[in-house]
């Protein structure tokens, strides 16, 4: 799943390169996010499941997490046209 999530990283990323896709991707990535949030908040509730990194770690990932929810909403959000 790891590998599979990673392809569809990737993939986003790639289609925030061009305009033509740029929501789009967006929208996948936030989708993807979501998605793989529940893994991450079940590390979070248990670490001591997962002993080869720091319990604050997962913590911190959670917080990056809704940060990097705001990021791709931010850089795939329509912008208005300027006009003089």
């Amino acid at each position: 799943m790891v590998y599979i999530s990673g392809v569809f990283e990737l993939l986003g990323a790639f289609g925030l390169l061009f305009a033509v896709t740029r929501r789009w991707a967006g929208y996948g990535l936030i989708a993807l996010v979501i998605a793989v949030s529940p893994a991450n908040i079940n590390m979070w509730l248990h670490p001591e499941q997962f002993p080869e990194m720091p319990a604050v770690f997962y913590s911190i990932r959670l917080v990056i997490q809704v940060f990097l929810l705001f990021c791709i909403w931010w850089s795939t959000r329509p912008v208005a046209q300027e006009t003089w």
